[in-house]
């Protein structure tokens, strides 16, 4: 009985986080790496048509993302490490960071390059590049610094339902960490840490690998110095012998 319950509790979650079908994709005819997009949208179902719900988002952008009125009962927000966090925590959020003001300059030409989700027609993706000077004390940030942050560019996105308000908003996805002076992090966590303020946890800090990882790198190195040194090794015997070179390296 045990031994069922686990397989139908195993369907079941295989039925949620999986498709059953691959979507319906439409291709630049002679690219087919490439993805027709304009073609994917005019076949959107959802309510509110693509160039209407990227002015819906630059009109929530433009309110700060904190009028009531703009969000659904069900919003989310959700960043690489924060989050879920509901509507009425998130609002009180917004309001207790101020960022616009205690980094001066740093709303001005913060967003860009907006486009609807050909696979998510009711999501509008944008880039965000956060640059601003410290010029206000505060509680979270610290003293005045005076200094100019640079934060990586950032990939963000505003979910609507079919009444044009917000119900999910992500944000914080570093596109390329050797960008700006915050160590590669995004968000509050690269403030602080452009700030010299760090936070004492590992999500807070620059990305750093693991001991896992650089084991894993190790014997991957080891590995390919053995093909090469003898290639006519079968696989299991090459393995056998990178192991064996790890052994006597420590």
């Amino acid at each position: 009985m045990k031994v069922f319950l686990v397989a139908l509790f195993a369907v079941i979650i295989a039925a949620v986080v999986y498709p059953s079908s691959l979507p319906v994709k439409c291709l630049v005819p002679g690219r087919p790496f490439e993805l027709d997009v304009d073609k994917m949208l005019k076949k959107s179902t959802f309510k509110i048509k693509p160039h209407a719900l990227i002015e819906r988002a630059k009109r929530v952008l433009q309110n700060k993302i904190n009028c009531t009125q703009d969000l659904a009962d069900n919003f989310e927000m959700i960043f690489p490490v924060i989050g879920p966090i509901k509507r009425t925590e998130f609002l009180e959020f917004v309001k207790y960071f101020d960022i616009p003001t205690i980094f001066n300059g740093s709303a001005d030409g913060l967003y860009y390059n907006f486009n609807c989700d050909p696979y998510e027609p009711n999501r509008v993706w944008f880039y965000s590049r956060f640059i601003g000077k410290h010029a206000q004390d505060s509680e979270y940030f610290g003293a005045i610094t005076d200094r100019i942050i640079s934060l990586p560019t950032q990939i963000c996105s505003l979910s609507f339902d079919g009444e044009g308000k917000v119900t999910k908003f992500t944000g914080g996805y570093v596109c390329d960490r050797t960008q700006g002076n915050s160590g590669g992090l995004g968000g509050v966590f690269g403030l602080r840490y452009a700030l010299n303020r760090p936070l004492p946890f590992r999500e807070a800090r620059p990305y750093k690998p693991s001991m896992m990882m650089h084991l894993y790198n190790f014997i991957g190195k080891k590995m390919q110095e053995q093909q090469r040194i003898n290639k006519n090794l079968d696989k299991e015997e090459s393995i056998v012998a990178c192991l064996d070179l790890f052994h006597m390296s420590y």
